[in-house]
This record gives structure tokens, C-alpha cells and sequence, in this order.
């Protein structure tokens, strides 16, 4: 992957991406296919609203938020790929990073519509445990 400086060289690119955004300590992990291209979707990502009801997916303790709830200026560096295969690359790729750190929703590849489909959208849908903040004004 290359760090991406200016996002218009992207325009039409097929591949991988990872939005870092750094002051959140998250990540995004995206594909992009030959229609759109790696710069249309990130931008996607910036413009898009979700809607009130949707901020939160599954249980408020293990819900991650959508990326679509991030501006560009949340977005501090941008890392892309070329490749036609865009789908064999985003599982693996997203696997090397902690849940903690994620803000993807579901699992990446090709086979989550056909899995969600069959199984539900449980077996697709990634969350992650908060931990309890520990209180301790009362230890003194």
C-alpha cells in the first residue's frame, strides 16, 4: 500500500483503502471496484448521512460507529492499493488490525451479502466490547 497524498490520482482506481483517523485512533478498511474507484468512494464516506436510527447496529455496548459519521477533515492519512481483486484483500487486510480499533461493521470479502443471506446478519456483523471505566474516586 502507498500512502495516498493527492486523492484525485485515485479517481477510477479499483483496490483496497485504509482511512486512519488518527485523533479517534481508528481505522477504515474499504474496497473500491472499477465503477467508482477509490477516490468516489472515500469521498462517499465523507458526504454520506446517516440517518438517526442507523448510528447505532446491534447493541449500544458493542455498536461501532459508522464510518459515515466522519468528516475528511476526521481523516488524517489515506493508504491505497491497486488490484482488480479488490474483495480477496479486504478480509485479511482488516483481520490485521484490533476490533478496538475498527470502524468497520460488518466483515469485509466477497462472500458477506451470500453469508448474511443465508445466516443472518449476526454471522457478518462485527462488534467489539467497550471496557467499564473504572471508577476511582472511591479507592481513596
Amino acid at each position: 500500500m502507498v500512502e495516498v497524498t493527492d486523492l484525485t490520482k485515485w479517481d477510477g482506481v479499483p483496490g483496497l483503502y485504509i482511512m486512519v483517523l488518527d485523533e479517534f485512533a481508528q481505522v477504515y478498511v474499504g474496497v473500491a471496484g472499477a465503477s467508482s474507484g477509490i477516490a468516489k468512494r472515500i469521498r462517499q464516506h465523507w458526504t454520506n448521512q446517516k440517518q438517526f436510527d442507523r448510528l447505532i447496529w446491534g447493541s449500544v455496548d458493542t455498536s461501532i460507529l459508522s464510518i459515515d459519521s466522519f468528516r475528511a477533515l476526521d481523516t488524517t492519512r489515506i493508504f491505497a492499493l491497486k488490484t482488480e481483486r479488490t474483495f480477496d484483500g479486504e478480509n485479511p487486510l482488516l483481520e490485521q488490525f484490533p476490533r478496538k480499533f475498527t470502524l468497520n461493521r460488518v466483515m469485509g470479502g466477497n462472500d458477506v451479502v451470500h453469508l448474511a443471506g443465508f445466516l443472518g446478519v449476526g454471522a457478518v456483523m462485527r462488534t467489539r466490547e467497550f471496557e467499564v471505566p473504572v471508577d476511582d474516586s472511591s479507592s481513596s
